[in-house]
């Protein structure tokens, strides 16, 4: 939900226009990879540690994330909603932990370090940045752009193969 920025300003920045438009961001790009036919589910987690156990750790769960995932469930079209979970906020390790297990499709990070540990530990060399919301599709490397690698000749490709292949299943099949 949020890019590099420092802790200290993350409370500002989870805000429920941001969190509902990222939860519908994930939710287009999961539809767009599957087809439009499978079930999604998608975990949205928390800020806080415990995803702020009920208010014990901040309040930012319960003020902001749970009215975001509300409303975003509230516009998604019927069709959608009838295959659509969208749940939390839940913790983000627990989010995680089950995501790697098969019971989310995607999840929904507050803050860019809940995303890129998990992703990272999970699939390192192979996971893919999209930036969602263009009016065009957009995906990259997810390790940066490796200078150091490419200068001492020890690059892996892996990495921008991974990425044109997610580009391939998002535009879709070509005439």
């Amino acid at each position: 939900m949020t890019t590099h920025l420092s802790v200290r300003d993350l409370p500002d920045a989870v805000t429920p226009g941001r969190v509902e438009r990222t939860a519908t961001h994930l939710i287009a790009a999961l539809q767009a990879l599957n087809g439009g036919a499978d079930p999604i589910r998608v975990a949205v987690t928390g800020l806080n540690p415990h995803a702020g156990e009920g208010g014990m750790f901040g309040d930012e769960e319960r003020d902001v994330v749970a009215p975001a995932i509300d409303t975003a469930r509230a516009h998604v079209d019927h069709e959608l909603a009838t295959r659509l979970e969208l749940a939390g906020p839940i913790p983000a390790e627990a989010a995680f932990r089950q995501a790697v297990a098969g019971r989310w499709d995607g999840v929904v990070a507050m803050m860019h370090d809940q995303a890129t540990i998990a992703s990272k530990l999970v699939d390192f060399g192979d996971a893919v940045n999209v930036t969602w919301g263009l009016p065009f599709v957009r995906t990259s490397v997810d390790h940066g752009v490796a200078y150091d690698a490419a200068r001492a000749g020890t690059a892996d490709e892996s990495g921008m193969r991974a990425a044109l292949r997610m580009a391939e299943k998002l535009i879709g099949p070509t005439t």
